[in-house]
This record gives structure tokens, C-alpha cells and sequence, in this order.
């Protein structure tokens, strides 16, 4: 129904020229159409056999009639009152200043629609100065804000994203990768990679942003910010009235503090690092097999290499970040101690456990 309307929309308004229009009003003062209004109003379109004319968008688009009168005369019976038609079809009589102002309402609410979906929010957004009083300005019925005109816009973009897929896909090969993660506010997170092989020969898959940043930025922000974090947690566990947030904030308060956090905490920071690089590779839009390959044996190498060399250092940086914050830590050559229960591993060291349990698996 949609492609029909969208197909009609760019075959554009039925304009006929006719040698003789039918006669309006008495004989006396003769009034018809005027073939001439089509090149003043491009939008008309006119029905010989309701001798009327319509709003060609109204009459396609609108699902809402009003009960007003005369609110469907452009889009359901027609307007043929020849004798005010030029107060009547004055629609595109707007200054220059007038359709700057329409244009920005619209093409504001598209970019937040397109920015808000591309990053998976939630469609709630201020605007800077410039466009808030334009939208405040605008009347109730044109300001675009309203959650139809935003899931028009966003199935626009959707139609418009499985199409050029469609196409750059054809009848070649092509797979989906689904993963689904929950994150710590218990809600379900999807991404969906879609990757095949265009014209060219080369694999190809979304760019990817989202993901590479995901990747390095909670580790390092969480290093960079450890002091303020553990404070907010501190006061939350020692402040808060609901009993069961408090016994949470104390369970995540004692899990960053403690040093198995603090050592993962800088392990994913190092091999983050080392594989920075290979995951932005496969990421790209378009691949280079060859390339891809080359990276994934130097990946290879950087690990084991950081776990065959990268100790010494590693446990320095963890050790000194302990210091820096005050938070304890163990002898490295102790005896491990299983959890609460104290159960102790015999022949197997605090060293042993965090070199061999955790940094070589």
C-alpha cells in the first residue's frame, strides 16, 4: 500500500489539460477551472469527474480526518469554489524565511532520529538554542516531535538500510551473527553483525564503532575514575534506606576493592591493547583477507608474549595502583586461599594462581 502511494507520489499530481472545463455558479457569471493554476500550484491535482481539484500529499497521506469544516475539501470531497481559489490555494505562498524555518524543524528531528538510532537510545533529546525556539515557535501541527512523525522518519531510514543491502547483497552468500549480552541494570543487550562478500570480492560487515569502543573505554574509564567510583559505592552502601540496594552497593564496594578485581582490571587493559588493533580490522566495512590473517598471528604472538614476559611489569603496575589507593594486597609467595571457605590449595601459591589460573588461561 505504502510503495503504491510513494510510486503515485513520484509519478506526480494527474493534471489534465482539457479543451472545456464544466461550468460553476449560474450562467450569469460563469465560473470554471483554470488549466493555468496547475503551473502556479505544482501540488494540484484535479478530478474530471468531481470537477474538483486536491492537495495530491493530503489526499494520499492523511489517515486522520478532522471534524472541522471544510478539512477535507483538499483531501476526500474535493475544493471547487472557483470563485476563491486564490484565497483558498494560497498553501505555498510562505517567505523565504518561512521555509527555512519549516526545513530546519524537519531536518533537525531527521538527525536526531538517525543519531539516536544509530546509537541505540532512547528518543529523548535537547536541542541547542538556534533550533529550541524555532520548534517552540512552530505551530502544534508542524513541529515533527511527536512519536509518529519519529517512527515515519526511523522506518524511512530502516526501509532505506535493507534496501542498499538488498541491493550490495544481491544473490551472493551472506550471514548474521546474533549476540546477547545482559548488562548491570539486568537488561538485555543485542547486536546484530550482517557480513557478506560485495561485487568486488571482499568481505564486508557493519563499521563496527560501537563495538571497538565498547571494548577498551569501560576498562580505562574505570581505572581513571576508581577513586570517584568507590566513593559513590561507599556512600550508597552506608546511606541508602532500601536494604537490598544497600547489601548491593556493599557486595560491589568489597569486589572493587579487592585485588583479584584490581589485577583482571589491569590484565583486560593489557590485552585490550593488544588487541586493539585486530578488532578494528574485522571490523572494517571492507575486509582484506591477507591483512586480516597477518594480524591475527601478530595478536597471537603479542599474548603470549605478554604472558611469557609481561608478568614482572603487570603485577608492578597493580601492585603500585594498590598503594596509590590504599587498598591491600597479598604476598605473591603465600599459600592461595579458596574464597571464604579458607580452604587452602596445596602447593599452589598467590603467585601461581594469578601468573598461571588467570593471566595464561
Amino acid at each position: 500500500m505504502m510503495c503504491g502511494k510513494v510510486a503515485y507520489i513520484k509519478a506526480g499530481p494527474y493534471q489534465p489539460i482539457l479543451s472545456e472545463y464544466p461550468t460553476y455558479n449560474s450562467k450569469k457569471h460563469p465560473r470554471y477551472f483554470q488549466p493555468s493554476w496547475f503551473k502556479q500550484f505544482s501540488w494540484l491535482e484535479y478530478s474530471p469527474s468531481n470537477d474538483a481539484v486536491f492537495y495530491l500529499p493530503c489526499s494520499l497521506f492523511n489517515s486522520n480526518a478532522s471534524s472541522h469544516f471544510g478539512s477535507t475539501a483538499f483531501t476526500q470531497s474535493g475544493f471547487s469554489n472557483w470563485k476563491k481559489v486564490h484565497d483558498t490555494l494560497s498553501l505555498d505562498r510562505q517567505t523565504t524565511q518561512q521555509i527555512a524555518i519549516n526545513c530546519l524543524r524537519l531536518k533537525s528531528n531527521i538527525d536526531v532520529v538517525r543519531w539516536l538510532s544509530f546509537q541505540g537510545c532512547a528518543f529523548r533529546v535537547s536541542y541547542d538554542e538556534k533550533v529550541e525556539d524555532v520548534l517552540e515557535s512552530a505551530p502544534q501541527n508542524a513541529s515533527y516531535t511527536s512519536s509518529t512523525i519519529q517512527k515515519e522518519i526511523w522506518q524511512i531510514y530502516a526501509n532505506r538500510v535493507r534496501n542498499v543491502n538488498r541491493e550490495e547483497i544481491g544473490d551472493r552468500k551472506f550471514s548474521i551473527i546474533v549476540d546477547e549480552a545482559r548488562d548491570e541494570s539486568k537488561k538485555e543487550q543485542m547486536a546484530i553483525i550482517l557480513r557478506f562478500v560485495d561485487k568486488q570480492g571482499q568481505l564486508t560487515s557493519g563499521k563496527g564503532r560501537n563495538q571497538i569502543g565498547t571494548l577498551q573505554r569501560p576498562v580505562t574509564s574505570l581505572l581513571k575514575m576508581y577513586n570517584a567510583t568507590s566513593t559513590i559505592l561507599e556512600n550508597l552502601k552506608n546511606i541508602t534506606s532500601n536494604y537490598s540496594q544497600r547489601g548491593d552497593a556493599h557486595n560491589e564496594y568489597n569486589k572493587l576493592r579487592s585485588f583479584e578485581f584490581i589485577f583482571i582490571l589491569h590484565m583486560m587493559k593489557e590485552v585490550l591493547g593488544v588487541t586493539d588493533n585486530l578488532c578494528q580490522a574485522l571490523q572494517r566495512r571492507s575486509q582484506d583477507i591477507l591483512n586480516a590473517l597477518s594480524l591475527v598471528f601478530t595478536t597471537k604472538y603479542l599474548i603470549q608474549k605478554l604472558k611469557d614476559d609481561g608478568w614482572n611489569e603487570l603485577l608492578k603496575n597493580v601492585i603500585s595502583f594498590c598503594e596509590t589507593w590504599e587498598l591491600d594486597f597479598p604476598d605473591m609467595n603465600a599459600q592461595y586461599i579458596v574464597g571464604r571457605s579458607h580452604n587452602k590449595k596445596e602447593d599452589v601459591t598467590v603467585e601461581h594462581h594469578y601468573r598461571v589460573d588467570i593471566l595464561f588461561c
